[in-house]
C-alpha cells in the first residue's frame, strides 16, 4: 500500500493518543504492584505458567491451570484496584474508531487505511489548502446556465455543463485510474472553470489523496522562492502532489527564463511520475503555444494524456 503523507501524520496522531494512554495506564500498575507487591508476585507466576504451557506436552491441563490462576489474578486486581479508587476502564484503550481499533488499517489479508483515516487526512487537507468544501460537484447547479442552443448549433449551455459534470463525476471516481491523467478546461471568462477545479480537488481529497491548487501567479512566486531564498519547498510539492491544479493560467506575466522554464519543469515531472494535472484557461491552442512555446504545448496538448474540455456559452457569475 501506497505511503501517502497525509495518511501517516493521521497515523502518527492515533499513535501517539495510544502511546499517551499506555504510559497512563502503566503508571497505574506500577502504583498498583509497589503498593501490593503480592499481585505483581501473581501476575509473574501466571505469565510464566504460560510460557511454560507452550512447550508442555499435556497443553490442555497447562492451559486449565493457567486460565484458573488468571483468574485469581484479576479478581485479586479488581479488588486492589477498588481500594484505590481506580475503574478498571482506566485501563483499558477506548478507541475513536471501532472499525480500526485506531490502528488505521481494515482488512485482514489486504490492508488498506481505514476510512476514519482517510475523512480526518481530508479534512487536514482541505484546511489547509485553497479548496473550499461548498464548490462540489453535489452543490453543481445546472439551472445557472442557459438553456438555449448556442451559437454553434450543438447543444445548449447546460446540456455541455451536465456532460462535463458527468465526466467529473466519472474522472474522480475512477482516480487516479483514469482515461486521461491530465485535464484542461479551456473557455471564456464566467463559465465556472474555476468551480470545476475545486470540484475536481474536493471529490480526489475526500477519497483521501493530496490536491494542490494554485493560481497561476504561483509559478513564477515558487520560482523566486527557490532562486532568491534556496527554498524548493512550493515547487517540490507542485512536482509531487498526487493532484496539480493551475487556475487561470494564461492571467499571470511571462517572465523571461522563469515562467516558462519553470512551467515544462512542474509539468514535465509529473509526466514523469505519472502524476494527475488540472489546468483551467481562457487561452486557445494557438495562445498557449505563442504564449508559452512548443515545450510547454507538448506537455498541455498531449492528446495520449490530455483530455481538452472547451467550454462555450454565457458568463454566469451575474446569476450566482
Amino acid at each position: 500500500m501506497a505511503k501517502n503523507p497525509l495518511m501517516l501524520d493521521v497515523l502518527k496522531k492515533y499513535q501517539l493518543r495510544i502511546d499517551v494512554f499506555q504510559v497512563k495506564a502503566d503508571t497505574i500498575m506500577n502504583n498498583i504492584f509497589e503498593k501490593y507487591p503480592e499481585l505483581l508476585e501473581f501476575r509473574k507466576k501466571y505469565a510464566q505458567m504460560r510460557m511454560d504451557a507452550r512447550t508442555a506436552e499435556d497443553k490442555g491441563h497447562c492451559k486449565s491451570e493457567y486460565d484458573n490462576l488468571y483468574q485469581q489474578y484479576e479478581s485479586s486486581l479488581n479488588k486492589c484496584l477498588e481500594k484505590e479508587n481506580v475503574s478498571a476502564s482506566d485501563l483499558e484503550y477506548q478507541p475513536l474508531c471501532t472499525l480500526c481499533n485506531d490502528t488505521g488499517y481494515v482488512g485482514n489479508v489486504h490492508k488498506r487505511y481505514c476510512t476514519c483515516v482517510i475523512a480526518e487526512a481530508a479534512q487536514n487537507m482541505l484546511e489547509g489548502s485553497n479548496i473550499n468544501d461548498h464548490e462540489t460537484i453535489e452543490n453543481f447547479n445546472l439551472e445557472l446556465f442557459d438553456d438555449s442552443t448556442m451559437e454553434n448549433g450543438n447543444l445548449t449551455q447546460k446540456k455541455q455543463m451536465e456532460k462535463l459534470l458527468n465526466y467529473m463525476t466519472s474522472w474522480t471516481k475512477s482516480f487516479p485510474n483514469c482515461d486521461r491523467q491530465q485535464l484542461l478546461i479551456s473557455g471564456g471568462v464566467g463559465l465556472g472553470k474555476s468551480y470545476c477545479l475545486n470540484s475536481l480537488a474536493y471529490e480526489v481529497i475526500k477519497q483521501g489523496f493530496s490536491a494542490m491548487m494554485i493560481t497561476s501567479f504561483a509559478i513564477n512566486e515558487a520560482a523566486f522562492d527557490e532562486i532568491k531564498k534556496s527554498d524548493s519547498g512550493a515547487l517540490n510539492m507542485m512536482r509531487s502532489v498526487d493532484l496539480l491544479l493551475i487556475d487561470d493560467l494564461g492571467s499571470e506575466q511571462v517572465l523571461n527564463n522563469i515562467t516558462c522554464p519553470t512551467l515544462f519543469n512542474v509539468l514535465n515531472e509529473r509526466v514523469r511520475r505519472s502524476r494527475h494535472t488540472i489546468i483551467s484557461t481562457n487561452l486557445s491552442a494557438e495562445e498557449i503555444e505563442e504564449r508559452y512555446g512548443s515545450r510547454v504545448f507538448s506537455r498541455l496538448i498531449d492528446k495520449n494524456r490530455t483530455m481538452i474540455l472547451p467550454l462555450m456559452g454565457k458568463d454566469i457569475r451575474s446569476k450566482v
